[in-house]
Protein backbone atom coordinates (compact mmCIF):
# COMPACT_ATOMS: atom_id res chain seq x y z
CA UNK A 1 0.00 0.00 0.00
CA UNK A 2 0.88 3.45 0.12
CA UNK A 3 2.85 4.83 2.62
CA UNK A 4 -0.08 6.56 4.37
CA UNK A 5 -0.56 10.54 3.92
CA UNK A 6 -3.28 12.80 5.23
CA UNK A 7 -4.63 13.53 1.42
CA UNK A 8 -4.10 10.87 -0.18
CA UNK A 9 -7.48 8.71 -0.47
CA UNK A 10 -8.07 5.81 -1.83
CA UNK A 11 -9.59 2.27 -2.03
CA UNK A 12 -12.40 0.28 -3.22
CA UNK A 13 -15.84 -0.61 -2.76
CA UNK A 14 -17.38 -4.25 -1.71
CA UNK A 15 -20.34 -6.36 -2.64
CA UNK A 16 -22.05 -4.33 0.65
CA UNK A 17 -21.71 -1.29 -1.55
CA UNK A 18 -23.67 -2.65 -4.00
CA UNK A 19 -22.98 -2.61 -8.11
CA UNK A 20 -21.10 0.51 -9.48
CA UNK A 21 -20.92 -0.80 -12.88
CA UNK A 22 -23.12 1.86 -15.32
CA UNK A 23 -24.99 -0.25 -18.10
CA UNK A 24 -23.87 0.85 -21.41
CA UNK A 25 -27.74 1.43 -22.98
CA UNK A 26 -29.10 3.69 -20.43
CA UNK A 27 -28.58 5.86 -17.15
CA UNK A 28 -29.27 3.03 -14.13
CA UNK A 29 -30.39 5.03 -11.39
CA UNK A 30 -29.77 2.35 -9.07
CA UNK A 31 -26.37 2.35 -9.56
CA UNK A 32 -26.24 6.12 -9.16
CA UNK A 33 -27.90 5.67 -5.80
CA UNK A 34 -25.24 3.45 -5.04
CA UNK A 35 -22.57 5.70 -5.91
CA UNK A 36 -23.69 8.53 -4.75
CA UNK A 37 -24.25 6.36 -0.83
CA UNK A 38 -20.63 4.89 -1.59
CA UNK A 39 -18.79 8.24 -1.86
CA UNK A 40 -20.88 10.23 0.49
CA UNK A 41 -19.89 7.71 3.15
CA UNK A 42 -16.35 8.32 2.74
CA UNK A 43 -16.76 12.19 2.53
CA UNK A 44 -16.93 12.54 -1.51
CA UNK A 45 -19.02 14.69 -3.62
CA UNK A 46 -19.96 12.41 -6.91
CA UNK A 47 -19.70 15.52 -8.35
CA UNK A 48 -16.15 15.85 -8.20
CA UNK A 49 -15.70 11.88 -9.49
CA UNK A 50 -14.50 11.09 -13.01
CA UNK A 51 -14.79 7.54 -14.55
CA UNK A 52 -13.56 5.87 -16.80
CA UNK A 53 -15.31 3.41 -19.12
CA UNK A 54 -13.63 0.70 -18.92
CA UNK A 55 -13.95 -1.31 -22.22
CA UNK A 56 -10.87 -3.29 -22.18
CA UNK A 57 -8.68 -0.99 -23.91
CA UNK A 58 -5.87 0.60 -23.62
CA UNK A 59 -6.28 4.30 -23.65
CA UNK A 60 -4.86 6.98 -21.14
CA UNK A 61 -7.22 10.19 -20.44
CA UNK A 62 -5.56 12.81 -18.92
CA UNK A 63 -8.30 14.75 -16.58
CA UNK A 64 -8.95 17.75 -14.67
CA UNK A 65 -11.61 20.02 -12.83
CA UNK A 66 -13.43 20.52 -15.44
CA UNK A 67 -14.18 16.60 -16.09
CA UNK A 68 -15.64 16.51 -12.88
CA UNK A 69 -18.78 14.67 -12.67
CA UNK A 70 -18.35 12.79 -16.35
CA UNK A 71 -17.88 9.10 -17.58
CA UNK A 72 -15.28 9.26 -19.78
CA UNK A 73 -16.13 7.11 -23.01
CA UNK A 74 -13.87 4.51 -24.33
CA UNK A 75 -10.67 4.72 -22.02
CA UNK A 76 -9.41 2.46 -19.25
CA UNK A 77 -7.28 5.05 -17.31
CA UNK A 78 -7.14 8.26 -15.70
CA UNK A 79 -4.54 10.46 -14.83
CA UNK A 80 -4.62 13.84 -12.96
CA UNK A 81 -2.94 16.65 -10.75
CA UNK A 82 -5.50 18.35 -9.74
CA UNK A 83 -6.86 18.53 -6.26
CA UNK A 84 -10.24 17.52 -5.00
CA UNK A 85 -10.56 15.34 -8.09
CA UNK A 86 -11.14 11.75 -7.57
CA UNK A 87 -10.78 9.11 -10.01
CA UNK A 88 -12.95 5.75 -10.32
CA UNK A 89 -12.65 2.73 -12.32
CA UNK A 90 -14.96 -0.57 -12.06
CA UNK A 91 -13.80 -4.30 -11.63
CA UNK A 92 -14.67 -7.56 -11.44
CA UNK A 93 -11.81 -9.77 -11.43
CA UNK A 94 -9.52 -7.21 -13.95
CA UNK A 95 -6.62 -4.93 -11.75
CA UNK A 96 -7.61 -1.84 -10.48
CA UNK A 97 -4.11 0.06 -10.11
CA UNK A 98 -3.12 2.68 -8.55
CA UNK A 99 -0.77 5.08 -9.26
CA UNK A 100 0.79 7.89 -7.19
CA UNK A 101 4.02 10.23 -7.66
CA UNK A 102 5.27 11.13 -4.17
CA UNK A 103 7.04 14.71 -5.79
CA UNK A 104 4.26 15.99 -8.13
CA UNK A 105 1.61 14.18 -6.40
CA UNK A 106 0.28 13.05 -9.86
CA UNK A 107 -2.25 10.40 -9.24
CA UNK A 108 -3.15 7.74 -11.88
CA UNK A 109 -5.89 4.68 -11.99
CA UNK A 110 -6.15 2.06 -14.07
CA UNK A 111 -8.29 -0.70 -14.99
CA UNK A 112 -6.37 -4.05 -16.61
CA UNK A 113 -7.66 -6.99 -17.74
CA UNK A 114 -5.60 -9.81 -19.99
CA UNK A 115 -6.43 -7.59 -22.89
CA UNK A 116 -5.42 -4.43 -21.33
CA UNK A 117 -1.77 -5.69 -20.37
CA UNK A 118 -1.23 -7.26 -23.72
CA UNK A 119 -2.35 -3.70 -25.34
CA UNK A 120 0.47 -1.76 -22.82
CA UNK A 121 -2.24 -0.05 -20.81
CA UNK A 122 0.62 0.18 -18.19
CA UNK A 123 3.11 1.55 -20.72
CA UNK A 124 0.73 4.42 -22.34
CA UNK A 125 0.00 5.23 -18.57
CA UNK A 126 3.53 5.56 -17.41
CA UNK A 127 4.44 7.33 -21.05
CA UNK A 128 1.62 9.96 -20.54
CA UNK A 129 2.80 10.51 -16.96
CA UNK A 130 5.95 11.56 -17.84
CA UNK A 131 5.21 13.37 -20.96
CA UNK A 132 2.68 15.58 -19.37
CA UNK A 133 3.75 16.12 -15.94
CA UNK A 134 6.89 15.12 -16.10
CA UNK A 135 6.82 12.64 -13.37
CA UNK A 136 9.96 10.28 -12.00
CA UNK A 137 10.16 6.68 -12.20
CA UNK A 138 12.37 7.05 -9.00
CA UNK A 139 8.97 8.27 -7.32
CA UNK A 140 6.50 6.43 -8.80
CA UNK A 141 4.04 4.29 -6.26
CA UNK A 142 1.64 1.78 -7.64
CA UNK A 143 -0.64 -0.32 -5.80
CA UNK A 144 -2.70 -3.45 -7.27
CA UNK A 145 -6.03 -4.08 -5.70
CA UNK A 146 -7.93 -6.86 -5.30
CA UNK A 147 -8.43 -9.02 -8.47
CA UNK A 148 -8.70 -12.61 -9.70
CA UNK A 149 -5.84 -14.48 -8.56
CA UNK A 150 -4.11 -17.63 -10.89
CA UNK A 151 -5.87 -20.12 -8.11
CA UNK A 152 -9.20 -19.54 -10.36
CA UNK A 153 -7.73 -17.64 -13.27
CA UNK A 154 -7.84 -21.01 -15.48
CA UNK A 155 -7.61 -19.96 -19.08
CA UNK A 156 -6.58 -21.55 -22.37
CA UNK A 157 -3.29 -22.00 -23.59
CA UNK A 158 -3.52 -19.55 -26.89
CA UNK A 159 -3.64 -17.08 -23.85
CA UNK A 160 -0.11 -18.72 -22.29
CA UNK A 161 1.69 -17.87 -25.39
CA UNK A 162 0.54 -14.12 -25.70
CA UNK A 163 2.39 -13.89 -22.48
CA UNK A 164 5.24 -16.17 -22.65
CA UNK A 165 7.86 -13.22 -21.78
CA UNK A 166 6.32 -13.49 -18.53
CA UNK A 167 6.92 -17.35 -17.07
CA UNK A 168 7.20 -16.79 -13.58
CA UNK A 169 3.14 -15.74 -14.51
CA UNK A 170 2.09 -18.94 -16.07
CA UNK A 171 1.24 -21.87 -14.14
CA UNK A 172 0.24 -25.38 -15.64
CA UNK A 173 -1.27 -27.94 -12.65
CA UNK A 174 -2.50 -30.79 -14.26
CA UNK A 175 -2.20 -29.89 -17.81
CA UNK A 176 -4.48 -27.08 -16.93
CA UNK A 177 -3.28 -23.34 -17.47
CA UNK A 178 -3.37 -21.04 -15.13
CA UNK A 179 -1.98 -17.01 -14.73
CA UNK A 180 -1.12 -14.66 -11.99
CA UNK A 181 -2.09 -11.31 -13.90
CA UNK A 182 -0.77 -9.20 -11.36
CA UNK A 183 2.62 -10.83 -11.39
CA UNK A 184 2.72 -9.52 -15.34
CA UNK A 185 1.77 -6.06 -14.40
CA UNK A 186 4.15 -6.24 -11.43
CA UNK A 187 6.92 -6.88 -14.49
CA UNK A 188 5.44 -4.25 -16.76
CA UNK A 189 6.61 -1.79 -14.35
CA UNK A 190 9.69 -2.51 -13.38
CA UNK A 191 10.58 -3.38 -17.17
CA UNK A 192 9.50 0.51 -17.46
CA UNK A 193 11.68 1.71 -14.47
CA UNK A 194 9.74 1.42 -11.34
CA UNK A 195 11.43 0.72 -8.47
CA UNK A 196 10.24 -2.95 -7.39
CA UNK A 197 10.00 -1.89 -3.63
CA UNK A 198 7.34 1.05 -4.96
CA UNK A 199 5.15 -1.80 -5.94
CA UNK A 200 2.35 -3.75 -3.80
CA UNK A 201 0.55 -6.13 -4.77
CA UNK A 202 -3.00 -7.13 -2.60
CA UNK A 203 -3.22 -10.90 -1.78
CA UNK A 204 -6.81 -10.93 -1.52
CA UNK A 205 -8.92 -13.10 -4.35
CA UNK A 206 -11.92 -11.34 -5.65
CA UNK A 207 -13.43 -15.10 -6.89
CA UNK A 208 -12.26 -16.75 -3.54
CA UNK A 209 -14.06 -13.95 -1.15
CA UNK A 210 -17.44 -14.32 -2.81
CA UNK A 211 -19.16 -12.59 0.29
CA UNK A 212 -16.82 -9.81 -0.26
CA UNK A 213 -16.34 -8.94 -3.73
CA UNK A 214 -17.89 -9.12 -7.02
CA UNK A 215 -16.31 -11.87 -9.72
CA UNK A 216 -17.22 -11.86 -12.94
CA UNK A 217 -15.85 -15.65 -13.53
CA UNK A 218 -17.61 -17.01 -10.25
CA UNK A 219 -21.11 -14.97 -10.76
CA UNK A 220 -21.66 -15.43 -14.49
CA UNK A 221 -24.03 -12.75 -14.26
CA UNK A 222 -26.25 -11.17 -16.76
CA UNK A 223 -25.53 -8.17 -16.50
CA UNK A 224 -22.44 -7.31 -15.37
CA UNK A 225 -22.09 -6.40 -11.37
CA UNK A 226 -18.96 -4.45 -10.48
CA UNK A 227 -16.82 -2.87 -7.23
CA UNK A 228 -15.30 0.79 -7.87
CA UNK A 229 -11.41 1.50 -7.21
CA UNK A 230 -11.16 5.20 -6.43
CA UNK A 231 -8.13 7.75 -6.22
CA UNK A 232 -7.90 10.95 -5.26
CA UNK A 233 -6.38 13.91 -3.00
CA UNK A 234 -8.49 16.69 -0.71
CA UNK A 235 -6.75 20.14 -0.46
Amino acid sequence: MFVKRKKLIWGISTKADGSMKFSNERTDWKVLINRKMFFSKIKIDLANVVSAEAVHGNKIKVVNRQDAGKVIKNVDGLITDSKKVFLAVTVADCLPIYLFDSKTKVIGLLHAGWRGLEKNIIENAIKAMIKKFKVKLAHLEVWIGPYIKSCHYRVRNDLINKFSNYPEALIIKNNKYFIDLACIAKQKFIDTGVNNVNIKISLKCAHCLKDKYYSYRRDKPKRLKAMVAYIGQRI
